[in-house]
């Protein structure tokens, strides 16, 4: 019919070789060739398929996978065929090495396997993943704020390196595995009695402690004066504030104040732990050199008073009021 342009394109149209001499009413399946040579429909409806004269429906009544045809009946010997293919599967062929260029490319790529990278990354490269046997994985990229940048699943920033710096930054606290920390093992020892250069803990927070007596009884301390704070770094804890008894009950024998983490014990005292604090409204003239002692795998420290010949003497319920106060700033180790 007539036309105005260019001539109309037509697709590659070609008779299907007739292979109704396979039909025998089992063998649903069969091969799809034009003059002898195999032919790869883009899908069902790119033929025509004719059984007895009857236009079967793509998809319903037959499909297609690679260059075979399947009817969902298998025809019978007595069947004719009639088929046409309106156009076949483009073979592209496979790109030389080294021709695709990032100019061929557009848009996300998804690789349906692993990605795999070879050979370093250079200053100069805006965004590029490495690899050497020396190094492994490497992660190069230029940024004006940082060159490389971590995010989660919600478009949120994790970590990152900033611009023209090795300083790695993270978005939110590092969160350690138990029992793991910062080792320091690269760093040259002090001494031979080295036992662990790992940072393992860190804690700080604030304790009701109790204040009893060796034999029975106790304290009862003030509201408001009845709270110490600590601090755990690495296994040394140190502890701070003021305790102020206001009553007592049936106190008897020498004063200990609870600790919030257990001391640990050493060999060769070196678990001890001799501490000036303050005792105060107590009432008592001779003492006048209150410590508190830490020693062994105990959950308390004890209240001394070192006398003017250097001697020690414990500090119990006879040595204070029923009233009186106790300022404390010491540190042992857990």
């Amino acid at each position: 019919m007539p036309y105005l342009g260019k001539s109309p394109q037509h697709g590659n149209y070609s008779k299907i070789d007739d292979f109704s001499g396979d039909f025998d009413g089992s063998d649903a399946t069969h091969a799809i060739a034009s003059n002898s040579i195999a032919i790869t429909p883009v899908r069902p409806e790119a033929l025509i398929i004719s059984i007895n004269g009857v236009i079967q429906e793509p998809v319903t009544d037959y499909t297609v996978s690679g260059t075979n045809i399947t009817f969902t009946t298998a025809p019978a010997s007595t069947d004719s065929f009639f088929g046409v293919v309106m156009g076949e599967q483009l073979a592209i062929g496979t790109p030389s090495d080294a021709t695709v260029t990032s100019a061929k490319l557009s848009g996300d790529l998804t690789l349906p396997g692993k990605l795999t990278a070879a050979g370093d990354t250079a200053a100069s490269d805006n965004a590029s993943i490495g690899y050497t046997s020396a190094e492994g994985l490497i992660l190069t990229g230029q940024g004006s704020t940082n060159d490389i940048t971590i995010k989660n699943d919600a478009d949120a920033v994790v970590a990152k390196v900033l611009t023209g710096t090795t300083n790695f930054e993270l978005a939110a606290n590092l969160v350690l595995a138990s029992g793991q920390g910062i080792d320091f093992a690269a760093t040259a020892d002090s001494n031979a009695g080295l036992s662990s250069e790992l940072f393992d803990d860190y804690e700080e927070g604030i304790y009701n402690p109790t204040l009893v007596c060796a034999s029975s009884g106790s304290y009862v301390l003030n509201s408001g004066y009845d709270t110490l704070a600590y601090t755990k770094i690495g296994r040394v804890v140190h502890i701070q504030g003021t305790l102020y008894v206001g009553s007592e009950s049936s106190p008897s024998g020498q004063l200990r104040v609870s600790l919030p983490i257990t001391p640990i014990a050493l060999a060769d005292a070196a678990d001890e732990c001799y501490t000036p604090c303050l005792l105060y409204n107590h009432g008592d003239g001779g003492v006048e050199n209150a410590w508190i002692s830490v020693v062994g795998a105990t959950d308390y420290g004890a209240l001394v008073n070192v006398v003017d010949t250097g001697a020690t003497e414990v500090i119990d319920e006879s040595r204070v009021d029923t009233n009186f106060g106790l300022a404390l700033n010491f540190s042992y180790i857990a």
